[in-house]
């Protein structure tokens, strides 16, 4: 079986240093996130596959993207199916691919009442996808903002402590100087008697 073009393009992001950022419709069979969350973005969520947090990102031929994330501070093992992902795209750019089979019907009528489509600019080098941007690059017309996460809780500040004074360092000899030294020590005196 030939790997999902949603799969191709999240490996492309990540190797390529950027976030990956999903559309999905949460409400698709099979889609594993906390019920508040389903409830509150219904057939379009946002989620982004930061690399800077721990993932356990995993991919399945058949089953989907399967990722641990956070919501409102608990962590959930999640689980998108090809089927329920209608967009893979840079965080930072919008440049991804969008897959209009996917797509919501209630997101695909909007768009058409609009006058607009999903096209985004695609992801440079990514397979399936294409190499080279269109002339005039449109951003995606269905972005949404994604849920907020809340805040961490600031870490209190340390206790400082006070330093330590710095024991004082001699300045070095030169070197001539603390050979002539270690000769001396080497000789003892003997007191001779007068």
């Amino acid at each position: 079986m030939a790997q999902p073009v949603q799969q191709s393009v999240i490996e492309s992001l990540q190797a390529a240093g950027l976030c990956p950022r999903l559309h999905l419709n949460s409400r698709h069979p099979g889609v594993v996130i906390p019920e508040f969350i389903r409830e509150r973005f219904k057939e379009h969520l946002i989620i982004d596959l930061d690399p800077a947090w721990p993932l356990n990102l995993d991919f399945d031929a058949h089953d989907g993207v399967f990722a641990d994330l956070a919501f409102a501070g608990q962590v959930t093992r999640c689980t998108f199916p090809w089927r329920s992902i209608f967009a893979v795209v840079d965080r930072a750019t919008d440049r991804g691919v969008v897959l209009e089979d996917n797509m919501p019907t209630q997101i695909r009528q909007l768009l058409a009442s609009q006058g607009r489509t999903a096209s985004l600019r695609p992801v440079q080098n990514a397979p399936g996808v294409g190499d080279d941007p269109p002339a005039e690059p449109r951003p995606m017309a269905v972005a949404v903002a994604a849920a907020p996460e809340p805040a961490p809780e600031p870490e209190p500040a340390p206790e400082l402590e006070a330093a330590a004074p710095e024991p004082e360092v001699e300045p070095e000899k030169p070197v001539e100087e603390a050979k002539a030294e270690k000769r001396r020590a080497a000789f003892k005196v003997i007191d001779g008697g007068e």
